[in-house]
């Protein structure tokens, strides 16, 4: 019979108390579920052999990796980190692009959930020295989503963040997205004929949605759509997708050759990730396909010089590119409480070049928005249709800022510029705008 002490001490290492600071309400559900396996375990754990203390241990870490990533679903988070620290096993949700706050495990848990989180996205679970990544799909209240896994080894042991792709996404027209009438304009003739368009920013801001909101205006009837993506994020009607597998050796640039195999009209690429994926793109472009990609630029002008810093010849480049859009999302205003009010005197030095209303959007928060002001995000874009000009500019190895200039000759407009003609509009707040366009 194991001593009491030995017990307790062993429940404290196990189970730890839940932290009450997280914003989220939903932290209830774990608390009870810790509550109720501590007690399951107290009352048997004299009794059973160490393979079946193993076996309760693994259920229960099953049962409440299940319940984070519900609660993480239930709320729309875009990801679920779990940090190793000294003390603890520390749990953040990514809500609407802003970190919640800290759910706290006893730092017991670390090995057992990294175990869990490697299990099921069939991850070497005794590698613990090297990062890992890896997917798996589950079942999140009566809902299959597709789940990324990247892991790291840190100072306190093994992190990782779990990346819910599909929570809360849907399919949406080019219509639907909140574009203006140039740039929905320029969008539509990009897709008139061949050439590459590209879209750029950073992960999880909504790039593959645009590209499917484009896709979807394409005769699926009279042209060939391919995919190759890594991985699916959606069902495409009347489309051939590809889904890249690294383990199994069907790379990114291996995808995009049997993609062509398949004589598409359309090609989608879900990343630009290295210099041999670009160059099967390009010369697909060249070739008089419509091919959509995406790129990690912060801006329209950035994504065609990264493309010359990966290696690509600037003349190729100005011969496939038909144009680029770059996307952010920022916090939308609720629409329940938000309040108009003068500008402070930081806002109005900041929008000294734009006429200078009376009163700016501001938030306040309510209980429909969790007393946080906003409730989902919204898009700031940049479309860049290339031209002649451009295209010139382009082969002469033009910096970013120089395209940039043509491109505003003829009308272009920048991130931050959308972003305040929607501030103003009161769909956000001049401090998300300058917030996510620090690029200016």
């Amino acid at each position: 019979h194991a001593e009491p002490d030995r017990i307790a001490q062993c429940l404290d290492h196990v189970f730890g108390a839940p932290s009450l600071s997280a914003p989220l309400e939903s932290r209830a559900a774990i608390g009870p579920l810790e509550a109720r396996v501590e007690l399951e375990l107290a009352s048997e754990l004299e009794t059973e052999r160490e393979p079946e203390r193993g076996d309760r241990l693994e259920a229960a870490t099953a049962q409440l990796v299940t319940s984070l990533l519900e609660e993480a679903e239930a709320a729309g988070a875009s990801d679920v980190h779990f940090e190793s620290r000294r003390e603890e096993l520390a749990v953040r949700y990514r809500v609407e692009g802003e970190l919640h706050g800290t759910t706290a495990l006893a730092r017991t848990w670390v090995q057992p959930v990294l175990a869990r989180l490697k299990q099921l996205a069939n991850l070497d679970v005794g590698e613990r020295r090297l990062p890992q990544e890896g997917k798996f799909k589950a079942e999140l209240r009566g809902q299959t989503v597709d789940l990324r896994v990247a892991t790291a080894p840190t100072l306190h042991g093994e992190s990782a963040v779990v990346r819910i792709l599909d929570c809360g996404r849907r399919l949406q027209e080019l219509g639907q997205l909140p574009f203006d009438e140039r740039q929905r304009a320029d969008l539509e003739r990009l897709i008139a004929g061949g050439g590459l368009v590209l879209a750029a920013g950073p992960s999880g801001h909504g790039r593959t949605s645009t590209l499917y909101a484009l896709l979807q205006r394409i005769d699926a009837c009279r042209r060939k759509i391919v995919t190759v993506e890594d991985p699916v994020e959606d069902q495409l009607t009347g489309t051939v997708q590809l889904h890249v597998n690294g383990r199994a050796g069907f790379t990114y640039a291996r995808a995009v050759r049997a993609a062509l195999a398949q004589d598409p009209d359309v090609l989608l690429v879900g990343d630009l990730r290295d210099l041999e994926t670009a160059e099967v793109v390009l010369q697909a472009a060249l070739a008089g396909k419509l091919v959509f990609s995406t790129l990690h630029a912060p801006g329209a002008a950035e994504a065609i010089t990264r493309l010359a810093d990966m290696g690509l010849e600037p003349y190729l480049i100005a011969d496939a590119l038909r144009g680029v859009v770059a996307q952010r999302l920022v916090r939308r205003l609720c629409a329940h409480c938000r309040r108009m009010e003068p500008p402070s005197r930081e806002i109005a030095a900041r929008l000294a070049p734009v006429a200078l209303p009376d009163r700016v959007p501001a938030a306040v928060g309510c209980e429909g928005c969790g007393w946080s002001g906003f409730r989902g995000r919204i898009a700031l874009y940049e479309v860049l249709a290339a031209d002649a000009r451009l295209w010139d500019a382009i082969r002469l190895s033009g910096p970013a800022q120089r395209l940039r200039e043509l491109a505003r000759g003829e009308g272009f407009t920048t991130l931050r510029e959308d972003g305040i003609a929607k501030a103003l509009a009161g769909e956000t707040t001049l401090d998300e705008v300058y917030a996510a366009t620090a690029r200016g």
